[in-house]
C-alpha cells in the first residue's frame, strides 16, 4: 500500500467580513498589493541593505536611479515582483506614469516620493491599448 505525501497548499487570506470597517480593510490591502507599493517597498529595503549600489532614491527623494540593472533583478526584484526581465519592469514603470529623468536610468512620478507613501494611493495605472480594444469588442 501506498502512501501520499500531503501536498502544501497555496496559503489564502481569510477575507474580511462585509461590514464597512472590512470592506476598507480589504481595499486597502488590495492597494498595497499594486506596482508603486511594492516598488516603494523595494526601494527601502534596498537602501536599508547591500544593494544600495543597484538601485537608490536621489539625493532629495523626489526619484529613483537604478545603477545595476542585472543585480537588481536577479536578487532584489524577485522578492517584491513576478516578472524578472528587466524590459517588463520598465513596461509597469511606464504604464504607472512614471517618466524617465535626465539621469541615466532614473525614473519619477509626482506622487512617488520618499517618506511619503500615503501618496502612493493618488497613482494611477494608465489602460493598456490592447485591454482597451479587447473591452471594447465585449
Amino acid at each position: 500500500m501506498c502512501t501520499r505525501k500531503a501536498i502544501p497548499r497555496r496559503v489564502t487570506f481569510e477575507t474580511p467580513s462585509k461590514s464597512v470597517a472590512g470592506m476598507q480593510e480589504q481595499q486597502q490591502f488590495q492597494q498595497q498589493q499594486t506596482f508603486p507599493f511594492k516598488l516603494y517597498n523595494m526601494l527601502e529595503y534596498a537602501c536599508d541593505s547591500e544593494f544600495g549600489s543597484c538601485i537608490s532614491w536621489t539625493a532629495d527623494g523626489s526619484a529613483f536611479i537604478i545603477h545595476d540593472k542585472d543585480v537588481m533583478m536577479d536578487n532584489i526584484a524577485p522578492m517584491f515582483f513576478n516578472q524578472t526581465k528587466f524590459r517588463s519592469f520598465t513596461r509597469q514603470l511606464n504604464i504607472w506614469g512614471f517618466v524617465r529623468t535626465d539621469t541615466i536610468d532614473g525614473w519619477r512620478h509626482n506622487h512617488f516620493l520618499r517618506g511619503r507613501p500615503h501618496l502612493l494611493n493618488e497613482i494611477e495605472r494608465t489602460q493598456v491599448k490592447s485591454t482597451a480594444k479587447a473591452e471594447a469588442l465585449a
